[in-house]
């Protein structure tokens, strides 16, 4: 009985230790915008940004996916647009540094104006606005604590298109090149 004990509490501490950042809010800003500590919402086929009843919360999970309450991901497409999505397609770099959502170890974003929403984006145009995302604890009130993933996932990261610019001048520690 004892031997089984042994072994059954072995077993359970040699199980790997898969951990998530804090749970938080996305709370947008951009100083002097009306976007100032607005949030980012779904929208039918992309995420937005501003005023909403349905603010999404999230935790960065030990593999760099941002993984929405709801229990779908954020992936970011072709055009550099930030959607919900499935595992399969998620973007697996996210991470928070500083209390700020990093993507690509960039805490830069896009919001882009388009009819009467605002596009939640990764690609600057002419008439975009460069936010921040800061991680707000959903407890407290305060930034949630910096969180990198573990890195021991599979590899399947992807730089979309719509970064290869600021991935370019940015090295994967935050320095520029």
């Amino acid at each position: 009985m004892l031997f089984i004990n042994f072994f059954s509490i072995l077993a359970i501490l040699l199980q790997p230790i898969v951990a998530n950042s804090g749970r938080f809010r996305l709370l947008v800003i951009r100083s002097g915008s009306p976007l100032q500590y607005t949030s980012v919402y779904a929208g039918i086929d992309r995420l937005y940004v501003g005023h909403s009843n349905h603010s999404l919360s999230a935790v960065v999970t030990d593999c760099g996916f941002l993984l929405f309450d709801d229990g779908t991901y954020a992936a970011v497409n072709s055009n550099g647009e930030i959607k919900e999505s499935t595992l399969e397609e998620a973007t697996d770099t996210f991470a928070i540094k500083n209390g700020h959502l990093t993507l690509f170890n960039v805490n830069g974003f896009e919001a882009i104006p388009k009819g009467n929403k605002v596009l939640f984006s990764t690609k600057s145009t002419s008439n975009s606005l460069g936010i921040i995302i800061r991680a707000q604890s959903l407890d407290k009130g305060y930034p949630v604590a910096d969180f990198a993933s573990a890195n021991n996932c599979s590899a399947k990261t992807q730089i979309p298109s719509g970064l290869n610019a600021v991935v370019e001048n940015y090295s994967l520690n935050g320095s520029k090149s």
